[in-house]
């Protein structure tokens, strides 16, 4: 679990500084907290349908 924590947490940096570097977007902390949450959501929904699939 604390993998996956720091992975996020390390992946959201980069994104978060890649979408700067193409879109002039400031990194802010805002955008990194936005962008894992979008990357939870997809994780859950993930999760969830492979339970549903069994």
């Amino acid at each position: 679990m604390f993998g996956v924590a720091v992975s996020l947490g390390l992946g959201s940096s980069q994104i978060a500084a890649g979408l700067s570097e193409l879109f002039g977007w400031d990194a802010s902390t805002f955008l990194k907290i936005m962008i894992l949450a979008v990357l939870t959501m997809v994780c859950r929904l993930d999760r969830g349908g492979a339970r549903q699939r069994g």
